[in-house]
């Protein structure tokens, strides 16, 4: 049932079938469905309500009235049959609209992956990874671009939501653009992964997610080369969203050496600040013992001039 909900829709004849908030019944509209609520007289209205019986076609002053603008023109785009005739389920996914085997197979695979999804954060092996990813010592950005890997704006995703229709990798030309292959497999990620930390040189090239792709350097590497890891796979993806809005390859060498200066620089930077907090600390003078003096001191060197400063102050 759920690979049929998933991959049905209605067509629209005279509409007294339908549930216009609850069914999906506009095709080439996201998620097939009505996006922003409406309120009609009847909370369980029909696509009957919207169609003029007399015209037998769509009553464009109520819809535009009562819909937003983009489910507005979804709706009036949606073809009326000048003679009356019942409303009918045709599958999305084929031409002539019927259903077959091998369409419902590809559902079931994205209802499958989804389900990975949404197993991400909560199952075990998530849990471990994104528990490890949290403790190291890189940017939060690339931590929660971690945490998001397994719903990156790749092709596939993009293609699934019926926002683009090619789904194949822009980089290689070869391969269904997933998380796991822009990140990993794709030619130009492994001319990249070649030069970065050779523990990771022989991971296998098959993995089913992100999760899968995480796990691998989670039980090879240390915490330094882990957090390299994660830079390393920041900057291919951002790698990639250049190359396909225009931009040129990057030499692979160069990426190496920009991932680990990037990570080298946010971590001499988090040092810093921390050696700060440590000998920042402010504390109140206190006068010295009757018949004493107090000798406060400080020294500073400036590497920019090239010279050292210091001052003292005595008092009683």
């Amino acid at each position: 049932m759920p690979i049929l909900k998933s991959g049905c829709c209605w067509r629209v004849g005279d509409g007294s079938m339908i549930r216009g908030a609850k069914d999906k019944w506009i095709p080439n509209h996201t998620t097939n469905k009505i996006l922003f609520p409406v309120v009609m007289e009847d909370e369980d209205w029909h696509v009957a309500d919207l169609i003029d019986p007399d015209l037998n076609w769509w009553n464009r002053e109520l819809i535009y009235a009562k819909f937003q603008r983009g489910d507005a023109d979804a709706i009036c785009r949606i073809p009326l049959s000048y003679r009356p005739a019942p409303d009918a389920i045709f599958w999305l996914h084929s031409k002539d609209g019927i259903y077959s085997c091998k369409f419902g197979y590809q559902i079931a695979r994205r209802i499958a992956r989804e389900s990975t999804w949404a197993e991400c954060s909560t199952g075990p092996a998530g849990k471990q990874v994104w528990q490890k990813f949290w403790k190291l010592g890189v940017p939060n950005k690339i931590k929660l671009f971690g945490w998001r890997a397994c719903l990156l704006p790749t092709r596939v995703n993009l293609a699934e939501r019926k926002i683009i229709f090619d789904n194949i990798c822009q980089c290689c030309g070869r391969e269904p653009e997933t998380e796991a292959h822009v990140l990993w497999e794709c030619g130009a990620a492994q001319d990249v992964w070649a030069g970065c930390v050779p523990r990771l040189q022989k991971m296998p090239n098959n993995h089913g997610n992100v999760i899968e792709l995480f796990e691998n350097p989670l039980a090879r590497l240390e915490n330094s080369k882990l957090e390299l890891f994660l830079v390393q796979a920041w900057f291919i993806w951002n790698h990639r969203n250049t190359v396909v809005y225009g931009g040129s390859f990057k030499d692979p060498k160069w990426l190496n050496q920009r991932a680990s200066d990037y990570l080298k620089e946010f971590q001499q930077a988090q040092w810093q600040l921390a050696l700060l907090a440590t000998t920042t600390g402010r504390t109140n003078w206190k006068p010295p013992p009757h018949s004493s003096f107090k000798l406060d001191f400080d020294a500073a060197i400036f590497d920019e001039l090239n010279c050292t400063g210091f001052g003292a102050v005595i008092r009683n």
